[in-house]
């Protein structure tokens, strides 16, 4: 049957996730873990108004409840000022990777610009295709991801120093705070712009429960992720560095392989930052529509703004890292302020919607 299922929004979600704590993952090196832990576990609370709107208003993406339930100028302008979180979103994925690529690159050609032309043809060709065909996608890669994630880690087990990731218990307050804030956005509460696409599962059976059931397996993922990064690189050096994972699977001592290992990283790092630029570009796309009460897909204006936006907006990686923290400031109260308005406000009507 033609429809999205359970384990294409597992897939989708995941590789979110992942492409959400690429700058993130070893923050503050061990502090990390307890502060993905703590994350995920504030996120369940967040997950649980989604959850209520998913229930509530079935087949409806947040645009459209937003306009149903707030169908004034209050209601446009959080409509506008979501779509410009999500492109300012995307910009921000856009460069980190572009980054990346750049600095890792050995090909003197091959500059930012050059990347991002070749990414904007590869996304249009992808935004092309249906969202079923997209999901379908997503989880093709997400096997092929979860097995690169599992090859790196066996054959990073023999270098991972297992002390670097204790202390468990000592915590200082401030990093282990902050910490949580950044994990608890990215990826957690970032994965809420994923209810657009979960709104068109066909089976209520298979929408239960799959905010948190989506939360928790990424949690497992990054974990993996977590300890790998932090154990063979050490907290000190993970946390100076720019981009933590690709450093420890480039470490790893694998001189019996032809191919350099890190490669598996770079692979894993495209793919997520694909997936995330394809789903918050259909968000971006139908919350224009809902605007505008139109059904154009203006992909390649919208590919074009947002590769553009990502060289104006950041100097460099570090600019980048440092606005971090007023980022997910704003991102926190926008991505929990939107499903507590949408179901503190009363309906006018009773909702048939079944589509």
């Amino acid at each position: 049957m033609d429809n999205i299922r359970r384990r294409h929004i597992i897939s989708i979600s995941v590789l979110f996730a992942i492409g959400s704590s690429v700058i993130t993952i070893s923050s503050n090196g061990y502090h990390c873990i307890q502060s993905l832990i703590m994350a995920f576990v504030l996120s369940l609370l967040v997950y649980f108004l989604y959850h209520r709107l998913l229930e509530k208003y079935p087949g409806m993406n947040l645009f459209e409840i937003i306009k149903y339930k707030y169908n004034n100028i209050f209601g446009k302008t959080i409509i506008i000022i979501y779509i410009i979180f999500l492109i300012l979103k995307s910009a921000r994925i856009v460069y980190m990777f572009t980054d990346f690529i750049s600095t890792i690159n050995q090909l003197d050609f091959l500059s930012k610009n050059l990347i991002m032309i070749l990414n904007m043809i590869l996304l249009g060709y992808f935004l092309k295709s249906s969202l079923i065909s997209l999901c379908r996608f997503s989880q093709t890669g997400f096997i092929l991801t979860l097995l690169m994630i599992a090859i790196l880690f066996i054959l990073g087990i023999k270098d991972i120093n297992y002390t670097n990731l204790l202390p468990i218990i000592p915590i200082h307050k401030n990093d282990f705070f902050y910490n949580t804030l950044v994990f608890l956005v990215q990826p957690f509460l970032e994965m809420s712009v994923l209810y657009n696409v979960i709104c068109k599962m066909k089976f209520e059976k298979e929408k239960k429960n799959i905010f948190y059931l989506i939360a928790f397996i990424s949690l497992i993922v990054l974990l993996f992720l977590s300890i790998e990064t932090i154990g063979i690189l050490g907290d000190n050096y993970a946390v100076i560095i720019n981009y933590p994972y690709y450093s420890a699977i480039a470490s790893i001592n694998v001189s019996k392989i032809v191919i350099r290992i890190e490669s598996m990283s770079l692979i894993i790092f495209y793919y997520c930052e694909i997936i995330q630029i394809i789903f918050l570009i259909y968000s971006i796309i139908l919350g224009i529509n809902t605007l505008a009460n139109s059904k154009k897909k203006i992909y390649y204006p919208l590919l074009l703004l947002i590769h553009v936006l990502s060289l104006i907006v950041y100097d460099n990686i570090s600019e980048l890292k440092e606005m971090t923290k007023y980022y997910c400031i704003f991102a926190l109260i926008f991505l929990f302020m939107i499903p507590l308005l949408l179901l503190i406000k009363k309906d006018k009507k009773i909702i048939n919607h079944n589509t």
